[in-house]
C-alpha cells in the first residue's frame, strides 16, 4: 500500500522586506534586460524572433512555496501579474514592439520587486 505524503512547502526565498516580493522574481526578466541593455531593441527583436518570450505570473513561478500572496504583497502581485501579461502581449510580435511601452513595463516590474528605481532600463 502506497501512502501519499503532503509535500512541505518552503518559504519563498529572497523576500524584499519592504515590498513582500521575492527579489528572485526579476530572474524572469534577467535575460531580456541584459539583451536590451547590451544590444538595444534590435538585439531584443532578433532574440525573441528566434526564441519567443513568455513571462510567468508571480504565483506560477512560486507554485512549490507557501505564503505566496499575503496582505503585504497582494496588490503588488496583482499588478505584477497584469504587467507580465502586458509584457507578453508587447513581445508577441517582435516586428511591432513599442520600445517605450517595453521599457516602461520592465521598469515598473523592477520597481514593484525592488521598491525603488535603482534598476531600470
Amino acid at each position: 500500500m502506497t501512502e501519499k505524503f503532503n509535500e512541505i512547502k518552503k518559504e519563498i526565498p529572497q523576500i524584499n522586506k519592504e515590498t513582500g516580493i521575492s527579489f528572485d522574481y526579476i530572474n524572469e526578466l534577467a535575460n531580456l534586460i541584459s539583451i536590451y541593455n547590451f544590444g538595444g531593441i534590435s538585439s531584443l527583436i532578433k532574440t525573441i524572433t528566434k526564441r519567443p518570450f513568455g513571462m510567468k505570473k508571480y504565483e506560477e513561478v512560486y507554485t512549490n512555496y507557501q505564503n505566496i500572496i499575503n496582505n503585504q504583497n497582494r496588490e503588488s502581485i496583482k499588478e505584477l501579474n497584469m504587467l507580465a501579461g502586458l509584457l507578453n502581449e508587447i513581445l508577441k510580435d517582435p516586428n511591432s514592439i513599442n520600445e517605450d511601452s517595453f521599457r516602461k513595463t520592465i521598469n515598473r516590474i523592477c520597481f514593484l520587486v525592488y521598491g525603488d528605481n535603482h534598476i531600470s532600463i
